[in-house]
């Protein structure tokens, strides 16, 4: 299974363009992505620890490791193609 992390913050707008993104690609996966939301803000120690410079990040994982991470936002076919490709 993939898991897919997004790093972000309330007060930020691409944070939330990126959100209506994964929403509209999320459902087409099922039950293989396992997708969570952390608000910077309120993980401090573990976005300090992750060095999350920038929001939003998004660090995808598979069998306990990072094989993925990008800042700022990316289109839904970019993201699909990451995603397909650990799928």
């Amino acid at each position: 299974m993939l898991k897919i992390t997004k790093y972000s913050a309330d007060w930020c707008q691409p944070c939330k363009a990126l959100q209506k993104t994964m929403d509209e690609i999320l459902p087409s996966y099922n039950t293989n992505v396992l997708y969570n939301v952390v608000d910077i803000e309120e993980e401090i120690d573990l976005a300090s620890e992750l060095k999350i410079m920038s929001v939003p990040t998004m660090i995808f994982e598979k069998d306990g490791e990072i094989v993925c991470r990008f800042s700022g936002t990316k289109s839904g076919n970019e993201i699909k193609e990451i995603i397909d490709r650990y799928v």
